[in-house]
């Protein structure tokens, strides 16, 4: 099985246990950002630590439609809400294929 669909799969027993209408603080971290399947199959970099655009925009558009607001590590702990969903995206690194997310993060106004 390929590692997009292992990802796929993993997420979506993750997602269906999270109710729709429960409050939640969740953060994800990124470290590499794919233009396709054929970029992480090309063996330069771990592709258990990649995600393609698409699977990216995929994934803010499932949050977004799920009623999670995005926002910024540096957000006050005041900020948050005790009655809303919050998700928090994240790079550990510097590595150029971040900046790939750029447009996607732009188009969705969200922080990371």
């Amino acid at each position: 099985m390929s590692f997009s669909k292992q990802l796929k799969q993993s997420l979506r027993r993750r997602l269906s246990r999270l109710r729709r209408d429960q409050p939640a603080l969740l953060g994800f971290l990124f470290h590499s950002i794919f233009v396709d399947q054929k970029e992480i199959d090309n063996g330069m970099v771990d592709p258990q630590q990649g995600i393609t655009l698409e699977h990216m925009r995929r994934f803010i558009e499932h949050f977004l439609q799920a009623g999670y607001q995005f926002i910024s590590p540096e957000h006050d702990l005041d900020f948050f809400s005790a009655r809303k969903k919050y998700a928090c995206i994240t790079f550990d690194d510097g590595y150029f294929n971040n900046l790939r997310m750029l447009p996607i993060l732009e188009q969705y106004s969200i922080p990371a």
